[in-house]
């Protein structure tokens, strides 16, 4: 038996393999990827690229895309009641999702083939003098966790069998992960009882066919195919993909005596006749048929709604369709499966080099299940919600159909921001902090009724502004794009703003903050900025980019005064402290990434809840309540001919409670 070694194995070369294997291999790593198809599958399947996905891809791979994809700006919500074609009841734009206006839409194999071409070009660390490659066909076979490492046992092309020392094991190996099945893990979930048909072809006579739209036909005719939903999308090869769903009765003509493991009948492959077929009925075309001998892909499947129960444990961990499976309704799969990508290779990174302890890597479920779990949740309910065949729903169905984009259309980017990727925010969790300083108490404060620490509050919880854990926001800079920048650093990247002049003079007045110039940013960046190893390996921060009082970045970042930002190799912000004090980026790696560097004095950070504003209101409030209860008050004689206030005891006694309530916590 052969033997090999490397700090991380990747088990499967899809698009969610290969990112992963770039991002280990490009901060330093040694890093093998196999698969065990002999040749790369010819796929069109998962065609739609988000925004958020542009934003953490290699910028060459995202230079081809831009170049050889279709750029699709809006969708398109067609109706069909029965005879004729669809009628175009409702458009939801894209173009107000940030930094890409829109999606992009291209095969898969495509994507693969930009992102081989990417990491060929990277350097096999294993084998000096040799590029990185896809190793294929090999298909790993067994493996057994140690505390040093994971033993892995692969069988090669011939038959042979070598085994892997590997620090990690990373399986992006699909639906019917072998990695995921090893370690035990429940896939939790179901699999719907609808089938669904794909064809990826040249039609003639279908009704959409917009470059720069993709199209939902949802139809309730009389024909037995035609209630049910079709969605049809342009290819950049001049072809559309159509997808439709059919339900248990549509499915007869199609089905075999054959049972699954999900004791479903075995379809059998339809036709690309038999596709056109469904989708006519559906209202995509009349007379539509397929152009003689261009059908590129066909195939059909059924969705399975499924998560794992964890995402990994130890040196083994899982990724992409692994961890997570569901409808391709909204085209979320092979974009979430990039973020899992991201997040994990530079924790893995981190892990191999010593950088940081094991158990770090436990961040990435607690960052990733939950996201995905809301993700997965709300894809699974717009599924049966287009499915549904009874009249009701149609009825009902209807009605959002037209409603819902116009909601989404007049809500803008925020609703958009997830369907691009780009609105989810790692911000409860353990490796997003904000730094934020109490000014001291004082008579100004009461006076004031909270004063500064009143509008700093409302600042941190209500003002429009990148928090900690949120996605990076693009940014020009006097080097160009900020996350083209930021795609080239090696560990962490330090953005410091000089912040507006009156806001720092608040800062010196009410914190007795030191406020720097640009050069002493500058300085304190260099002070924080670690040497990479040999092989490019940062373990801190690798890049400092420095924004003056008139960048237009102070606005994208919602920025007032001075303030840094530290941001992970994932393109998240993994600190934000106002004011800035090298201390508290060091502080920030002992404790939160649990980093041996070494840690300077910087104050202790405020509370989530700072409560002093809130008495100080409260106390005004009771006080001015109780002053007009007082005035009410009648004037009585008593019968030793003295005069008395009626009520004032309870009052008073009230406004001594809330005093003391307020005086409690005014520290």
């Amino acid at each position: 038996m052969m033997a090999d070694s490397a700090d991380v194995l990747v088990v499967g070369s899809g698009p969610v393999g290969l990112l992963a294997a770039i991002e280990i291999a490009s901060r330093g790593c040694t890093v093998r990827i196999i698969d065990a198809q002999p040749e790369p599958v010819q796929m069109t399947k998962a065609s739609g690229i988000a925004a958020r996905s542009l934003e953490v891809l290699p910028q060459s791979v995202v230079d081809k895309v831009l170049a050889s994809s279709v750029h699709v700006r809006s969708i398109g919500i067609l109706e069909h009641s029965n005879e004729g074609e669809a009628t175009c009841i409702a458009e939801l734009k894209l173009d107000k999702i940030a930094t890409y206006e829109g999606l992009r839409a291209q095969m898969q194999w495509l994507t693969e083939k930009q992102l081989t071409e990417h990491m060929e070009t990277l350097p096999d660390l294993r084998r000096p003098g040799h590029n990185l490659k896809v190793e294929r066909p090999y298909r790993l076979s067994s493996f057994r966790e140690s505390t040093v490492g994971v033993e892995c046992d692969v069988e090669g092309p011939d038959g042979e069998t070598q085994r892997v020392s590997a620090k990690f094991l990373l399986g992006c190996d699909g639906g019917s992960s072998f990695v995921r099945k090893g370690l035990g893990y429940p896939f939790h979930g179901e699999a719907t009882p609808e089938t669904f048909f794909a064809l990826h072809a040249d039609l003639e006579h279908h009704t959409g066919g917009k470059t720069t739209q993709s199209e939902i036909f949802c139809s309730k005719g009389t024909d037995p195919l035609a209630p049910g939903f079709a969605f049809s999308i342009c290819m950049p090869d001049g072809g559309v993909l159509m997808i439709v769903d059919l339900d248990r009765a549509q499915q007869q003509q199609w089905t075999s005596d054959e049972l699954d493991r999900h004791g479903e009948r075995v379809l059998l492959t339809p036709t690309a006749e038999d596709i056109c077929k469904v989708a006519e009925q559906r209202g995509c075309g009349q007379g539509l048929r397929v152009k003689i001998g261009t059908v590129k892909w066909i195939s059909h499947f059924r969705v399975n709604s499924r998560q794992a129960e964890h995402y990994g444990a130890g040196r083994v961990y899982l990724a992409g369709d692994a961890c997570h499976c569901h409808s391709p309704l909204g085209g979320q799969g092979m974009n979430m499966g990039f973020q899992d990508a991201k997040n994990i290779a530079w924790k893995l990174v981190y892990a191999a080099k010593g950088a940081v302890p094991t158990a770090f890597l436990e961040t990435y479920e607690e960052e990733r299940h939950g996201i995905e779990k809301k993700n997965c949740g709300a894809i699974e309910v717009a599924q049966k919600g287009v499915s549904k065949r009874n009249s009701f729903v149609f009825w009902l169905r209807g009605r959002g159909q037209r409603l819902v984009p116009t909601l989404l259309n007049f809500v803008g980017g925020t609703a958009l921001s997830y369907l691009s990727q780009q609105g989810w925010s790692y911000s409860a969790c353990r490796l997003s902090v904000e730094h934020w300083e109490r000014p001291p108490l004082s008579l100004g404060i009461y006076l004031r009724a909270g004063g500064y620490r009143r509008r700093q509050n409302l600042y941190r919880w209500n003002g429009t502004r990148v928090r900690a854990g949120d996605a990076v926001p693009e940014a020009s800079t006097e080097q160009g794009s900020l996350l083209s920048l930021l795609k080239t650093c090696r560990g962490f990247s330090l953005l410091l703003f000089e912040g507006d002049a009156s806001e720092n003079d608040l800062l010196r007045s009410e914190l007795q903050a030191k406020v720097l110039d640009v050069a002493g940013l500058r300085s304190l960046g260099e002070t924080l900025r670690v040497a990479p190893d040999e092989t490019g390996f940062a373990p801190s921060v690798d890049q400092v980019l420095v924004f003056p009082a008139h960048d237009e970045a102070h606005m994208v970042f919602g920025v007032r005064g001075q303030c840094c930002f530290l941001i992970r190799p994932d393109l998240h912000v993994g600190l934000r402290s106002e004011p800035v004090h090298a201390g508290v980026v060091q502080r920030y790696f002992k404790n939160r990434c649990g980093m041996d560097v070494q840690e300077t004095p910087a104050p202790a950070s405020s509370p989530h809840l700072d409560r002093t504003p809130f008495y100080v209101h409260s106390a005004v409030l009771s006080c001015s309540l109780a002053f007009h209860l007082l005035c009410k008050f009648e004037v009585v004689p008593t019968t030793h001919n003295q005069l008395r206030l009626s009520g004032v005891g309870p009052v008073l006694s009230s406004l001594a409670l809330v005093f003391l309530v307020w005086s409690s916590w005014k520290n």
